[in-house]
């Protein structure tokens, strides 16, 4: 039992960076990556996410945050691959927010990974309630919200 029990990890790890990591880079890393202005152009990337995401993530919810709900207090192995998919998303923000602060979009004082962290979790929640809901009004409660906090991070 235990060989197939360490079997099983070791194709759910394989999984997790064979599939979910490149899905997720696709979705997040790779746009942010091609970004100037965070707070006009994440507000835009997320009322177009519908169409830029598989209609299986639509109905289930992003597979990344199902997975660390579900197993990273159960499994070292997942809980630091996991950790790793968010903070690369994370630094992928935190990247757009110190290229825009150079052009005049962001303030100097924001501290750029601290609010691309806090972004990562917002987004996953709001991913979590559309999932949950499946209600547009729902999540375009969470994306107005969003944009109203990225309004506060602009220079005055």
């Amino acid at each position: 039992y235990h060989l197939h029990a360490l079997d099983g990890c070791l194709t759910a790890y394989a999984a997790l960076e064979e599939e979910i990591r490149p899905l997720l880079e696709s979705i997040w890393v790779t746009p942010l990556a091609e970004m100037d202005d965070p707070v006009s152009e994440i507000p835009e990337m997320l009322r177009g996410l519908s169409e830029r995401v598989p209609a299986a993530m639509r109905k289930y919810g992003c597979p990344l945050n199902n997975l660390a709900l579900e197993m990273a207090s159960q499994d070292a192995g997942f809980r630091e691959r996991i950790s790793a998919i968010f903070e690369a998303w994370a630094q992928s923000l935190a990247d757009l927010i110190e290229r825009s602060k150079q052009k005049g979009f962001v303030r100097d004082d924001v501290d750029s990974l601290q609010v691309a962290r806090f972004l990562v979790a917002a987004i996953e929640g709001c991913i979590g309630l559309f999932k949950t809901t499946q209600s547009t009004e729902q999540w375009g409660a969470c994306c107005s919200q969003i944009e109203v906090y990225l309004r506060s991070i602009r220079p005055v």
